[in-house]
């Protein structure tokens, strides 16, 4: 009877500590086969990346091979959970991925040439791509898109950002289709315009 191979090292046990640091190491393969494929910092890692890269506790470094490391021991349970939380969505992502990139990428094209194309008066380039992706996924934008559609939202950020209009500028010429008469919308008009028209 063929002897058992003794184990060459014992699994780490199951603690929320451990799972993190498994889910960082998924996270950082991501993150480096995103940077391979010259699709690094888009997406589901922009995102990513903007919560975590504020945190003291996550040391971030681009030109390294795994971009994210955190020490653990320096955690507490909330911090544990929040982090998890975060990569797991990164995770989950379908453009957490160079393939799942190029499908979205894709997908977002032929919606973008069919409704906007025309609309824009100009050839739609991997860069609108991305930020209307991006526009899409965003609160503030979705909040004021449910009222008005995604394709004329996106045209008015477009027609303020190409006009370098002001923050007022944007807020008349949404005014023009929707009615800017409470606090929460017009802030939510500010933000959006700080994040994609200014920033």
């Amino acid at each position: 009877m063929p002897r058992k191979k003794k184990s060459s090292g014992r699994a780490r046990a199951a603690t929320k500590e451990n799972k993190l640091l498994l889910t960082l190491d998924k996270v950082n393969r991501k993150l480096y086969q995103l940077d391979v494929n010259q699709v690094y910092g888009k997406y589901s890692a922009k995102k990513m990346l903007a919560l975590v890269s504020r945190e003291s506790q996550i040391s971030y470094k681009r030109d390294r091979r795994a971009k994210l490391s955190v020490n653990v021991k320096n955690l507490n349970s909330s911090q544990i959970r929040y982090y998890q939380k975060v990569f797991d969505s990164f995770l989950k992502s379908k453009t957490s991925s160079p393939i799942g990139i190029k499908e979205v990428r894709s997908k977002t094209e032929q919606k973008l040439k069919q409704s906007l194309g025309e609309l824009l008066d100009k050839e739609i380039t991997e860069e609108d791509v991305d930020d209307f992706y991006t526009l899409v996924q965003d609160e503030d934008f979705r909040y004021i898109a449910d009222k008005i559609g995604d394709s004329l939202e996106y045209i008015l950020v477009e027609q303020i950002r190409t006009a370098d209009g002001t923050e007022e500028d944007f807020i008349n010429l949404l005014s023009k289709f929707i009615t800017v008469n409470t606090e929460e919308l017009r802030e939510k008009a500010k933000r959006l315009y700080n994040k994609y028209v200014k920033g």
